[in-house]
């Protein structure tokens, strides 16, 4: 008998249209075709749905990274995920941490938001409550 948490980890193959999971592992013993999958956006922490299973189960149409994917069986039988509320655990705690990545603006991105600084001093008096202050290169230097 399987445990709770062999139920919910199982290979992309064995997951039933309409159930979705966490990429936990892509393994092939073919390296070209592991980074192929990887290539195609199946990397671990990734949230998939499984769309459709054809007759014969092969292809498998996946749902991931806002696309449609068809997979082989095969290689679906590569990849394990976690399903269920392990998987859902696991798809939050990702997103949590999306939020957390900070975003550095680009050079032009920053001359624009020193304009529109510029702008809002000249003509309103003051600097947007949206826009937090730009740290100056003094205070950046040495960290």
């Amino acid at each position: 008998m399987r445990t709770q948490t062999e139920q919910n980890e199982r290979t992309l193959e064995e997951v039933a249209p309409g159930e979705r999971g966490v990429i936990l592992q892509v393994g092939n013993e073919n390296g070209p075709v592991k980074r192929r999958l990887v290539d195609m956006g199946l990397t671990p922490g990734t949230e998939v749905t499984v769309r459709k299973v054809a007759p014969f189960g092969d292809p498998v149409e996946l749902n991931l990274r806002g696309y449609e994917l068809s997979l082989r069986k095969a290689d679906a039988a590569q990849i394990r995920v976690a399903t269920g509320a392990e998987g859902e655990r696991r798809a939050q705690t990702r997103r949590r941490r999306i939020g957390m990545v900070q975003h550095i603006p680009d050079e032009e991105t920053l001359r624009r938001m020193d304009a529109d600084h510029a702008h809002e001093a000249a003509e309103h008096g003051g600097v947007p409550d949206s826009v937090p202050p730009r740290p100056t290169p003094a205070t950046t230097h040495g960290r």
